[in-house]
């Protein structure tokens, strides 16, 4: 029974390529602990440390004393946007990002234990060049959350554990474009006006999990429930680019509102001791991003300058993640 376990789990692996098979992670970033990441963040059914608290809670449950976790990850991006009509290239400006987390998980008494952590799952952001071609849409996007997540677990015998968190999530939003701005009803021309919009919001969510420790596997499962985060901010507009005789007519601020959809997340996950030593884990995690279909940018200016919405559709699509990994003692 061992070599067959055994040969089904190195298939598996070989078969998902060795790491994290993916269908569209959207926004989510998913380094959270070191020792997770090192397992390709199949992490759902191990838990066994407190970075648990972020990838199944209930295995704080199994955890002795006081015990913490504290880290974060460095992540650069280079990508580039080929603009065949203009037959040119355009490189994004390179940023470091660096989501950083901090985990506590304190054992109440043989059955119970608390855990609290602080993480940032969704963020990042792009920038283009001044004079990027289609400045009109987006020259600089950038989001950032922080979840502040305490979460109790218990054990309901010794093999099998449940827990539930609630979660303060706080979040910035940033955006950046070039507005093209007509003025030719005054006797002017079309100018660009770049702007700016900045805002901050903030939501409660709901986690969950289950964890199940046979002899020689475990079983687990993670549910990370979705919200609406509403951004409240404000917009500003240069219009240094306009003649002065102009200016009056055009609103340099505003007030704005929008809202993203924040996926609820499923996880569900496999550990089997391969021998004394060998311990093999994989996870599946079902992402409902179909909840962000759009993304509406409410606008409002002052009196007498009728209220503005633009809207960008966004249809995204549920997606799946298959991660795998193991490790030698």
């Amino acid at each position: 029974m061992r070599k067959c376990i055994t040969a089904i789990a190195i298939f598996s692996l070989v078969f998902f390529g060795l790491s994290s098979l993916s269908h569209g992670a959207g926004f989510l970033i998913y380094e959270h602990g070191a020792a997770a990441m090192a397992m390709g963040g199949a992490f759902v059914a191990l838990a066994n440390n407190p970075s648990a608290v972020f990838h199944n809670p209930a295995g704080i449950a199994f955890l002795e004393g006081t015990q913490i976790s504290l880290g974060t990850t460095l992540i650069t991006s280079n990508s580039s946007l080929e603009l065949t009509n203009l037959a040119t290239t355009v490189e994004t400006v390179s940023q470091w990002f660096y989501p950083s987390s901090f985990y506590i998980s304190h054992k109440i008494n043989d059955r119970i234990a608390a855990g609290f952590g602080f993480f940032n799952p969704y963020g990042l952001g792009t920038k283009w060049p001044e004079e990027y071609a289609l400045r009109f849409i987006s020259t600089e996007d950038d989001m950032k959350t922080f979840f502040f997540n305490p979460v109790i677990a218990v054990k309901l015998d010794e093999n099998f554990s449940v827990s539930v968190g609630v979660t303060y999530v706080y979040g910035t939003l940033g955006f950046d474009r070039v507005n093209l701005i007509d003025l030719t009803a005054y006797g002017g021309s079309v100018y660009e006006a770049p702007i700016e919009v900045k805002g901050t919001g903030d939501a409660f969510g709901l986690n969950a999990g289950a964890l199940y420790r046979g002899e020689n596997f475990s079983l687990g499962f993670n549910w990370r429930g979705g919200f609406d985060l509403k951004f409240d901010g404000d917009l500003a507009v240069d219009n240094s680019n306009i003649p002065g005789v102009f200016q009056a007519a055009v609103p340099t601020e505003a007030d704005v509102t929008t809202t993203l959809s924040i996926p609820h997340i499923l996880g569900f996950g496999v550990a089997f001791n391969l021998t004394e030593s060998l311990l093999f884990t994989a996870d599946f995690h079902y992402i409902l991003w179909s909840s962000f279909e759009e993304f509406v940018l409410e606008v409002d200016y002052a009196d007498p300058v009728p209220d503005d919405a633009e809207t960008f559709e966004e249809n995204w699509k549920d997606s799946y993640v298959i991660r795998g990994g193991f490790q030698y003692m």
